[in-house]
């Protein structure tokens, strides 16, 4: 999907109302995309999360790529935004609220997905919200299954190493504001969560 001037404007207008839940005033750059799916194997994926979909700037990569028979979770919390991508990606499907990610991988045939991309902006949620949610990411992804998220700057790196141990960081000059890249696995050996502090 490109992004048309109308796209842009009401995610600024969106950014204007809401800072704190929106997180940029624009969308992600093509680079940004680029490091964010670099590891990301869509020939293996059954599944996949998209959390803070936007605009699409992502969502577009996952409808493209994914295959017919697998699923597409996209969280969106916009209306105006959210509607536009479902009539852009009638493949996909998508949701509202992050925090019943739980509860809708759990009507899946398989309750686990292979991989959750985030554009969310921890920073701007309590400490309570960004615990729950990276717990939540941690509890749905199957054993192997990553996690890449995006921030600008490091403040969720010690809590996602606190969940997944080791953490590999990139950072994307090229996009407003840059932004640091978290690439976090799964251990293989088990399904249980690590506790966060």
């Amino acid at each position: 999907m490109n992004l048309n001037k109308n796209d842009k404007i009401h995610f600024f207008y969106s950014f204007i109302q809401s800072p704190k839940r929106i997180g940029s005033v624009i969308p992600s750059s093509s680079y940004l995309a680029k490091e964010m799916f670099r590891s990301i194997n869509f020939a293996e994926i059954k599944s996949i999360i998209e959390l803070g979909a936007g605009t699409g700037v992502f969502t577009k990569l996952i409808a493209e790529n994914i295959s017919s028979s697998a699923k597409g979770l996209i969280f969106e919390q916009d209306s105006i935004m959210q509607n536009k991508l479902k009539e852009t990606y009638p493949n996909l499907n998508f949701y509202s609220n992050a925090l019943e990610m739980t509860n809708i991988v759990n009507t899946l045939d398989e309750p686990y997905v292979d991989v959750v991309i985030s554009s969310l902006p921890f920073a701007n949620f309590s400490r309570e919200i960004r615990t729950q949610i990276a717990q939540d990411i941690y509890k749905v992804l199957k054993p192997n299954g990553k996690l890449v998220a995006f921030q600008y700057s490091r403040q969720m790196k010690h809590t996602f190493q606190s969940l997944f141990g080791h953490v590999s960081t990139s950072f994307v000059p090229l996009n407003i504001p840059p932004a640091f890249v978290f690439n976090c696995n799964k251990i293989a050996q088990s399904t249980e969560k690590y506790p966060v502090e």
